[in-house]
């Protein structure tokens, strides 16, 4: 089997509306891209968009908002930075996803959207002086834990099209082990 990785990022149901559906919960595919906004800094390629924003129905805190993720994203080790404006109590309610890798090409289409707090796999230290520049907050859930949550679609999507064939779904690197010194 071949797998474009890009492509599966930039899918419709792809790994950043993946990565919404894990935030939220159980929830319709079809309706999270319905009330989403895509971002897509190279929309001349097709428009699908590689990232989304997600507009909360209840804001919450920046807090509340990083638990969601550890718990959402079994991932005790992320990377949260608070927006320097930002009080702690002060609420929140557009978070853009933003799969893998961080571009800079993000910069410009998360400040049109209003975009308080970015999701993303790993983000460059001068981009991450950007985005608290732009008053967002920042958390980092690493590269592949950004990328991991489209597998389980994929699976059901594969064993809907090939009933008859098993597949086996690598879950990658366990980041809750404790490691000794």
């Amino acid at each position: 089997m071949i797998s474009a990785h890009t492509n599966v990022d930039r899918g419709i149901f792809g790994t950043a509306t993946a990565m919404l559906s894990s935030f939220l919960g159980d929830c319709d595919l079809n309706q999270l891209v319905e009330s989403s906004e895509v971002l897509d800094p190279w929309e001349e390629l097709g428009g699908l968009g590689h990232g989304r924003v997600l507009s909360l129905e209840e804001p919450r805190t920046f807090v509340d908002c990083v638990k969601s993720l550890e718990l959402s994203f079994a991932q005790p080790r992320l990377w949260a930075f608070p927006g320097y404006s930002r009080k702690p109590d002060s609420k929140l309610s557009r978070i853009a996803f933003c799969p893998g890798a961080f571009s800079e090409d993000f910069l410009p289409l998360v400040k049109k959207a209003g975009v308080e707090m970015v999701v993303s796999g790993e983000v460059k230290h001068h981009l991450q002086l950007a985005i608290h520049d732009l008053g967002c907050d920042l958390v980092m859930l690493n590269h592949d834990v950004s990328e991991r949550v489209v597998m389980p679609i994929i699976l059901a999507y594969l064993r809907r099209l090939f009933p008859s064939l098993n597949f086996a779904l690598d879950r990658g690197i366990d980041y809750t082990l404790e490691t000794s010194n």
